[in-house]
C-alpha cells in the first residue's frame, strides 16, 4: 500500500468516526440541529478519499474523479449550513444551492484541462476554499464570541487557506498526468496528509464547542424548575449568597422576598393540577415582567417563590406590581372562576446577615401578609 494509500484510508476511517461521533451527540436531548448536519458532512466528505482510491482500483476513474470533487464540495456545504443551524445566522436560500451549482459547472469546463497548471489547480481548489470561508464567516457572524468559537473560525479559514496554497504545491511537485496516477504521487501523500490533518484538528474544534455547549445546557437545566423556567432553590440559595456577600464588602444592601400564592391548594382541589401547573407558569412570567432584570428569582417550594434585588430601594413598589398584576391574571381557558392572589414579605440585609437569617426574615414578613388577610406586601426591618 503506497502510502497516500494510506492516508486516505486514514481520511475515510477518521471521517466516519466523527461522523458517528456527531450521530450519537444529535440523540441527546436539547442538542441543536446543526449537530445532525455536522454528522452528515462527515459522512459524505468520507466518499471524498474513498472515490480517490477507486479512481486508481477500478476501470471507472471517470465516474469516481466526479464524485471526488461533488462529494467534497457537498461535505463543506452540509457543513456550512449545519454551522448557520447551529450559530443562528441566516444564509439566503440561493446561496449554498448556488454555490454547489456554480462549483459542478465550473468542474465540467476545467474537465479536460492540463493537470499540474496554476489555472486549472486553482479553479479546482477554489470551490473548497470559499466554502470554508464561508463556514468561519457564519460563525463570526454569530452573537457568541467566545474562546472555542474562536479557536473553530480560525480553524476554517486556515483551512481555506490550506487549500489555496495547495494549486502552487501541485504545480511544484506534480500531481500527475492523470487522476489515476494521482495517487502515486509526492504531491498526494503531503496533500492528503496535511488536509486529513487540518479537517481532524477541525472536527476536533467543533467537537470542543458542542461538547461544551452541552454542558452548558445540562448545567443550565440542573439549576432550573422545569415548570416554572426559574432557578431552583440550590441555584437561588448558591446566586442569592453570593449577591449578599457583594453587598455586605460593598457596603449597601440588598432585598429579600418572598412570595407564596393563596390558598394553592385550593386551586388544585377545585381545578386540577394543570390549573395549578398555568397558575405557577402565570405567576413566574409576572415575577420576571415586573421585576428588574438584575433580580435573581427562584422557585424555592410547591407555590413559593424567592427574590433577591441588588438594590433594596424601590423593591416594596416592584412587590406591589408583582400583586397587583396576578390579581388581575384570568384563566378563561381552563375555568373563568378561576383567579389567585400572591402574598409577599420583605426585608433588607444588614451587615451581619447570612442567607439563613435573611430568608428567615423575609418569610416572617410573609407570614404576616398572610395573618393579616392575604393579597398583601408586608415589610420588616
Amino acid at each position: 500500500m503506497s502510502g497516500a494509500i494510506f492516508a486516505l484510508t486514514v481520511n475515510v476511517t477518521v471521517a466516519l468516526l466523527v461522523a458517528l461521533t456527531f450521530l450519537i451527540f444529535s440523540r441527546t436531548r436539547n442538542v441543536s440541529p446543526g449537530v445532525q448536519w455536522f454528522a452528515l458532512s462527515f459522512a459524505v466528505g468520507a466518499l471524498t478519499p474513498l472515490s480517490e482510491i477507486l479512481v486508481r482500483a477500478t476501470p471507472f476513474p471517470g465516474f469516481f474523479v466526479a464524485t471526488s470533487f461533488g462529494t467534497f464540495c457537498l461535505a463543506f456545504l452540509l457543513m456550512a449550513h449545519g454551522l448557520a443551524v447551529y450559530y443562528g445566522t441566516k444564509l439566503p436560500r440561493w446561496l449554498l444551492p448556488g454555490m454547489l451549482t456554480a462549483s459542478l459547472g465550473g468542474r465540467a469546463v476545467m474537465w479536460p484541462g492540463p493537470r499540474n497548471s496554476l489555472p486549472y489547480e486553482l479553479l479546482y481548489q477554489f470551490p473548497f476554499a470559499l466554502t470554508l470561508a464561508l463556514g468561519g464567516g457564519v460563525i463570526l457572524k454569530a452573537s457568541r464570541h467566545r474562546p472555542l468559537d474562536l479557536l473553530l473560525a480560525a480553524m476554517f479559514f486556515l483551512v481555506a487557506l490550506h487549500f489555496l496554497i495547495k494549486p502552487f504545491a501541485a504545480v511544484t511537485f506534480g500531481s500527475g498526468p492523470t487522476a489515476r496516477d494521482y495517487i502515486g504521487s509526492v504531491y498526494a501523500l503531503i496533500s492528503q496528509s496535511i488536509t486529513g490533518i487540518l479537517l481532524v484538528g477541525t472536527a476536533l474544534s467543533l467537537l470542543l464547542v458542542v461538547v461544551r455547549d452541552m454542558l452548558d445546557m445540562a448545567e443550565t437545566h440542573a439549576d432550573r424548575d422545569m415548570l416554572s423556567g426559574l432557578l431552583n432553590r440550590r441555584a437561588f440559595d448558591r446566586e442569592a449568597a453570593k449577591l449578599l456577600a457583594s453587598a455586605i464588602a460593598r457596603k449597601s444592601r440588598i432585598a429579600a422576598l418572598m412570595f407564596d400564592l393563596d390558598h394553592f391548594k385550593a386551586v388544585n382541589d377545585t381545578f386540577g393540577h394543570p390549573a395549578g401547573d398555568a397558575v405557577i407558569q402565570a405567576f413566574a412570567r409576572h415575577l420576571h415582567a415586573q421585576l428588574p432584570s438584575n433580580a435573581i428569582i427562584g422557585r424555592t417550594g410547591g407555590e413559593e417563590f424567592s427574590v433577591a434585588l441588588p438594590i433594596a430601594d424601590g423593591a416594596e413598589h416592584a412587590a406591589e406590581r408583582v400583586r397587583e398584576a396576578m390579581a388581575l391574571q384570568t384563566f378563561p381557558e381552563i375555568d373563568p372562576r378561576l383567579a389567585v392572589t400572591v402574598s409577599c414579605g420583605i426585608t433588607e440585609s444588614t451587615p451581619d446577615d447570612t442567607l439563613r437569617t435573611l430568608m428567615v426574615r423575609s418569610d416572617s414578613a410573609l407570614y404576616n401578609a398572610k395573618r393579616q388577610g392575604r393579597d398583601r406586601v408586608m415589610a420588616v426591618a
